[in-house]
C-alpha cells in the first residue's frame, strides 16, 4: 500500500492525535524501562551509574540518557562474574 492509498483508506477517525500517540508511546516506553530497572540487575546497575531512574523520562529527548551498551560490556559482565547469569535475564516467568 503507498502513501496515497493509505491516506484514502484511513480516515482521521481512525488516527490518534499526535499528542495523544506520542503519551501513549511514552507510556509504554515508560513500562519497558521500569520493567528492566526492577528486574534486571544488568540494566539497574546502568540506569543508577548514569543517574536515571525510568520515571524521569517524560519525553524522547529523554532517551539520549538512556545508558547504552554493546557486546564486549556484555562478554566483559560475563568474565568479570564468571557466569552467563549477569542479570540480564528474566528469573520471574509469571
Amino acid at each position: 500500500m503507498n502513501h496515497k492509498e493509505e491516506q484514502d483508506f484511513f480516515s482521521d477517525q481512525d488516527r490518534w492525535p499526535d499528542e495523544r500517540l506520542r503519551r501513549h508511546q511514552i507510556q509504554k516506553l515508560k513500562r519497558l524501562l521500569r520493567h528492566a530497572y526492577q528486574n534486571l540487575p544488568f540494566y539497574r546497575q546502568r540506569f543508577d551509574a548514569a543517574n536515571l531512574h525510568p520515571d524521569s523520562v517524560t519525553s524522547f529527548q529523554d532517551l539520549v540518557r538512556v545508558p547504552t551498551f554493546c557486546k564486549r560490556d556484555v562478554l566483559r559482565e560475563i568474565r568479570d562474574k564468571t557466569t552467563f547469569h549477569i542479570g540480564i535475564e528474566r528469573q520471574d516467568f509469571s
